[in-house]
């Protein structure tokens, strides 16, 4: 009876062996895909990070090119209103200039 119950308790300590060694192995894994998730999650928001900071200097340079516009705009709108228009002259006043020349 000694050796079946010697038998039994070596075949127990292996399999409590082999569950340890499994448990640890899962622990390992689990520590492992954490890590990859963590440099992964890292990466994503420095991606993010650049990808707003281009975002932002594109509508930063877009306002820029905006603004230089509405300026040349404005100018040439001054410059519009600042300049005497032409007078189409009908009639009399278009003879007399042929005739005479302009005044």
């Amino acid at each position: 009876a000694l050796p079946i119950c010697e038998e039994a308790m070596a075949r127990r300590k292996r399999e409590e062996a082999e569950i340890l060694r499994r448990q640890q192995e899962l622990e390992e894994e689990q520590r492992r895909r954490a890590e990859e998730k963590a440099t992964r999650d890292k990466e994503k928001e420095k991606l993010g990070q650049e990808e707003t900071r281009r975002r932002e200097e594109q509508l930063k340079k877009e306002e820029e090119e905006r603004k230089v516009q509405q300026e040349k705009e404005e100018e040439e709108r001054k410059a519009k209103q600042r300049s005497v228009p032409k007078v189409k002259k009908h009639g009399l006043a278009k003879q007399w200039e042929e005739k005479f020349g302009a005044k």
